[in-house]
Parts: structure tokens; C-alpha cells; sequence
């Protein structure tokens, strides 16, 4: 008995000791993580009495991307980028010739409440004239892109990832699953071998460099336009050099042969070396044998110049110019994701406009309110926690801060039946009808079926949306528009035009701004602005006769009034928010204060006397 006993408080012990342990960690893991960010290593001279070179790598990545290149100088440098919140950068260690790169999260993985690996972009630039003796690669759901690199043996041990190799190798080794390999060699490859299922290989060797494909698997399928001898199971070209092997389920080859120079010498094998990066997407390849060169676009080269140059724009302040252009590169890096951070920003700034009433938000969360309605909105006067409101002359929406909406007023056409509406980032309140946007890009629609308006609800990718009492106007992450609703003016005619960063809806037309600065008009055009616009205008709204916006620096910028003298301009840089009402333009002060900006003649409104307001 007393033996089990003591039996019991060992195990017990050893136990809680394990839980301590894992609890220390969660709570303090970059005492027990050895990580780093960027790094170089300085090439081992080839003599002397020094160890030897780094001549290996071997790379295990877990999510994001790998980009391998040559660089300008004599050394190797790697770098990682990463979300915001990721703590924990790659490890290394360099053994002898050997360079081992590792991704790092955390020290016990994501046990501890993230289920997501945070998807990092590791770079490597090695030296002109490096050689890569063996090349590991180990990794899931990854993109690999290496360009110029002269690799003697080249391996790859995954599932679900991309690999893109421009360059010269000897022997490659691919065993995974889901896998999409493109290799674009510039030499006479010795082997390739091809082990796994779903897996996709686009081969383009040199001219003159004949091959061998012996595939053994289910479903295969093989693709040439090279005049090809058929042994059994072998596909033979040229002087079989480069035998191909293929194992597995449901695999695809493909095999091309290479373009050389226009200008080439019939004389001439012509063995390409591995290139030069010339520029920001151009790469020089030159003959080892007769010196003859051409110049290659590479497609990722053309991306990361396009990538940058809209990270250039996002730093300019042109957010609008910025997210189309990121729109464009597709699922490139996290290309969407900085695409709809900015269209989240710009909507923060669009102004809320009511013809008989209008409804802030205290600092506090509530509501208050000012003019009149059909139908009464007592209940909205004790909505909290509010974040976005918009009102109609039959209704009022409002966007809660966990992105569900309320909505009170009249309900004849089921325009307030919201209730279920989840994740949404804007809300528009028409006549006898809602709108709503997902931040996911999605369109909710509630209330009256007259005018096609219900059809904005199949609309997806949209990141602004703006509406009149007749019509619907969406504007698409890539810069396009889409239009629903009435259409007796032709304010529904936006269809094919692009580049759009703002959109206006009133009941007689549609406003486009593009990136440019320039405006579109839709519809009638007897109320809009005539003359020179400031060319990096981003917003454009307008009030009874005075038209407005905000150029790219935040200046607000008058465009057109009939008499500057109820104008002054000065008080209007103290604004961070617009409103209108009744025919008067307000603005929100940083403090939360209420301040005129511009009254119409006509108009009688009573100005709002609101303190300690939230500013969006």
C-alpha cells in the first residue's frame, strides 16, 4: 500500500511538473525562443586556412511565401516580413557549409488559442557568381519563387505549394502532394524525378536538350509539342539527357522548349548561364559558349515592382489610387488585405448626408437626433453602444460595435427587418428600404421590390456603397462600379468605367471620383461643378448648390457655390466629419463640437447644438 502510495505522488509530481513547464512557456516564450530577424553571412574566401563557404541550404517554412535571388554584393542576406503581432521571427544555424533556415511561431506551435499559422514571406539574396550545392526545401501551403540561382541538386518536400525555379539546375527530387511546379531551366537538367499526387510539373528546357518521361501512376497526363518517340511507357525526345520520372495519382506534365535570341548563331548549342537582374523586372541571360545575350521578363518581378509602387502610393496618402492598384495584383503577398484596410479607411471618412433629418453619435455611444420623420424613432433615443448610424424621412439604421445593426421608424415595406444582419461595417437607410455592407465585401438589402433596387443584394466585392431614394450605387475593391434602382436619367450608367476611389448618389444622378482627381457624372448634369479640380481629389459630396470634397492630403476643398460670401473657408479645416441637413453643411470637430460650415439662402434649418459628439 505504501509503496502504491508513493507510487501515486511521483506520477502526480512528474505531472504537474509537465503542466508548470507548458504554463512558463505560454506566459514567457521569448525567454526560451532564440529567434532573429535579418541576418548576413559573409562569403568564406575560396582559400586560405578558413572553414568552407556556405554552399547548402535547407529552408522549412510553414506558411507564406520563400524568394530566392541573386543579389549585387559578395554575401548572403535573409529576411522574413510578417503580420502585425507576430512575435516570433525565423531561426537559423549555419554547420559548416550547411545555411538551415526554420520557421517560428511560437516554441510549442499554435496550441495556445491561434489555429492559424500567420503567413510570413521569407527572402534570400545570394552573390552573382554563388553556387548552390544542394538546396532543401520543406514546407505547406507555401509559394516558393527563385529566380537566376545555379543549384546543383534541388529538392522539395511538401504539400500544397507553388514552386516557380528560373535558373540552372543538374537534378531535382520533388515528392508531395497538390503540388504546382514550373521549372524554367537555362541547362541540360540530368534528372528530374516526381513523386505524389495531384501534382502539376511545367518543364521548359533549353533547345537542343533531349529528355526521357517514364510515368507510373493513375491518371496521368502528358503534354508536347516536340516530336516525341513512343518505347512502352517512355515519351522520347532528342538525345534523351534529362531523364524524367513521374510516380503517383492524378499528375500533369507538361514540356516546352526554350526561345533562345532572335539573333542567335545557327553554329551555337548555346548554354544560358544563370542571369542577371538588369532591372526591376528584367533579367539578362548570356551564352557561356559565344557571349550572346537576351533579355527576359520575369511575371513575380513584374509583381513585386507593381506591389511596391502601390505601397509608394498608400505612403503618399492616395489610398484610393493605392487599393485599386493592390486590387490588381490579386492574391499576390497580402496584396488584398492591404486593398481593403485602405477601402475601410477611405469609408471612414465618406459623409452621411439626410434631407428632413439627421442623427450623431455622443462619444458615449447614444444617439441624438434633430428634424422630423414620418413615423416615430423613440425607441433609437435609447440605442448604446452605436458606432454608425444613417437615417431615411421613414426610418433610422444603426451599426452596433460588434457589427450587428438596429433599426427603428416605420416598417410598412419590411425596411427595418435588420435584426439578423451580422459582421457589417455600413449601413445606407433610403426610402422604405435598407441597404447593408459585409466586411467581407457582401451587400444585405431590406424593404420595398419596386426599381430592381433588391438586386443589390447578389452584389459581392464591395467596399463603398451610396445610395439615393431611387437608386443604388456600389463601388468594387478593383475600382469599378455597379448600379441598381431607377434609371430615368441614365444615374444607373456606370458599367464600364474603372479606376474609381469614391462614389455619390443623389435622386438625379451619380458622381464618380477616379484616381486621377477627374469626376464622372451619371445622369443629369445640370448641378454639377464646372472649372478646374484639384487633380488629387478623393471625395466628392454636395449640399443644396455648394459642392465639395477632400483632396488626398485631407484638405476640404470647395468646388463650386453661387455666392462665396455665406462661405468661410477657414473654419472649414477644423473638420473631421460632414453632415448635412436641410440644406445646410456641419462639420465635426476633432473635440466632438458641431460647427457650420454652409447655409443655403433658402434655407430656415435651426442649427444642431450637440457637444462631445463621436468623430469616425
Amino acid at each position: 500500500m505504501k509503496r502504491n502510495a508513493i507510487a501515486r505522488i511521483i506520477i502526480y509530481s512528474i505531472v504537474a511538473f509537465v503542466l508548470i513547464g507548458i504554463l512558463v512557456v505560454s506566459l514567457a516564450p521569448e525567454f526560451f525562443m532564440y529567434h532573429f530577424g535579418d541576418h548576413t553571412v559573409t562569403d568564406v574566401p575560396a582559400e586560405g586556412h578558413v572553414p568552407a563557404t556556405v554552399r547548402k541550404l535547407e529552408i522549412d517554412w510553414a506558411a507564406g511565401s520563400v524568394t530566392i535571388r541573386r543579389g549585387t554584393d559578395d554575401r548572403i542576406h535573409f529576411y522574413e516580413s510578417a503580420p502585425d503581432g507576430c512575435w516570433y521571427q525565423m531561426d537559423y544555424e549555419i554547420d559548416e557549409d550547411t545555411l538551415s533556415i526554420m520557421y517560428s511561431i511560437t516554441p510549442i506551435g499554435i496550441g495556445f488559442g491561434n489555429h492559424s499559422m500567420p503567413k510570413k514571406d521569407l527572402v534570400i539574396q545570394v552573390p552573382q557568381d554563388w553556387t548552390c550545392e544542394e538546396l532543401k526545401l520543406d514546407g505547406a501551403s507555401i509559394t516558393i519563387d527563385i529566380l537566376g540561382l545555379q543549384t546543383e541538386s534541388l529538392s522539395l518536400d511538401g504539400a500544397s505549394c507553388t514552386l516557380h525555379y528560373h535558373g540552372s539546375v543538374d537534378q531535382v527530387d520533388i515528392d508531395g502532394a497538390s503540388m504546382d511546379i514550373r521549372l524554367n531551366c537555362s541547362n541540360r537538367v540530368s534528372s528530374i524525378e516526381v513523386d505524389g499526387a495531384a501534382c502539376t510539373l511545367d518543364l521548359t528546357l533549353p533547345q537542343g536538350c533531349g529528355f526521357v518521361v517514364d510515368v507510373d501512376g493513375l491518371s496521368y497526363g502528358f503534354h508536347t509539342e516536340l516530336p516525341i518517340t513512343t518505347e512502352g511507357d517512355q515519351k522520347i525526345y532528342g538525345d534523351g539527357h534529362c531523364k524524367i520520372s513521374v510516380e503517383g495519382l492524378s499528375c500533369d506534365v507538361t514540356i516546352a522548349e526554350g526561345s533562345p535570341s532572335s539573333s542567335e548563331k545557327p553554329e551555337c548549342a548555346h548554354t544560358w548561364d544563370t542571369g542577371t537582374l538588369i532591372s526591376n523586372t528584367d533579367i539578362c541571360y548570356t551564352c557561356t559558349l559565344c557571349g550572346e545575350t537576351y533579355t527576359a521578363t520575369d511575371d513575380n518581378l513584374v509583381k513585386q515592382e507593381k506591389y511596391q509602387n502601390a505601397v509608394a502610393l498608400a505612403g503618399e496618402g492616395k489610398k484610393g489610387e493605392a487599393a485599386i492598384a493592390f486590387a490588381q495584383l490579386g492574391d499576390y503577398s497580402d496584396a488584398k488585405d492591404r486593398c481593403l484596410t485602405l477601402w475601410s479607411e477611405l469609408r471612414q471618412n465618406i459623409t452621411i448626408s439626410a434631407k428632413h433629418l439627421v442623427a450623431g453619435i455622443r462619444a458615449d455611444g447614444t444617439i441624438v437626433t434633430m428634424g422630423k420623420t414620418s413615423y416615430s424613432i423613440e425607441q433609437a433615443k435609447n440605442w448604446t453602444n452605436m458606432c454608425y448610424v444613417s437615417v431615411s424621412l421613414t426610418h433610422i439604421l444603426g451599426i452596433t460595435a460588434d457589427g450587428n445593426v438596429v433599426a427603428d421608424g416605420e416598417n410598412t415595406y419590411g425596411q427595418c427587418n435588420v435584426d439578423r444582419w451580422q459582421n457589417i461595417v455600413a449601413v445606407c437607410a433610403g426610402e422604405n428600404f435598407s441597404v447593408g455592407l459585409t466586411a467581407d465585401g457582401n451587400v444585405l438589402y431590406a424593404g420595398i421590390l419596386t426599381n430592381q433596387l433588391s438586386e443589390a443584394a447578389g452584389w459581392t466585392g464591395i467596399v463603398q456603397i451610396t445610395i439615393s431614394d431611387t437608386h443604388i450605387v456600389g463601388l468594387r475593391y478593383d475600382g469599378t462600379v455597379v448600379a441598381t434602382g431607377l434609371n430615368d436619367y441614365g444615374q444607373c450608367n456606370v458599367a464600364n468605367i474603372e479606376n474609381v476611389i469614391h462614389i455619390y448618389a443623389d435622386d438625379l444622378r451619380t458622381t464618380l471620383v477616379c484616381a486621377d482627381g477627374t469626376l464622372i457624372h451619371a445622369g443629369c448634369e445640370i448641378y454639377v461643378p464646372s472649372g478646374e479640380l484639384p487633380s488629387d481629389l478623393v471625395t466628392y459630396n454636395a449640399v443644396a448648390d455648394c459642392h465639395y470634397g477632400t483632396t488626398a492630403d485631407g484638405r476640404v476643398v470647395c468646388l463650386q457655390v453661387s455666392d462665396t460670401s455665406v462661405l468661410d473657408l477657414n473654419i472649414w479645416q477644423d473638420a473631421e466629419f460632414f453632415f448635412h441637413y436641410y440644406g445646410r453643411l456641419f462639420g465635426l470637430t476633432a473635440d466632438g463640437d458641431v460647427i457650420l460650415l454652409y447655409a443655403s439662402p433658402e434655407s430656415e434649418a435651426q442649427n444642431p447644438t450637440w457637444t462631445d459628439m463621436m468623430v469616425p
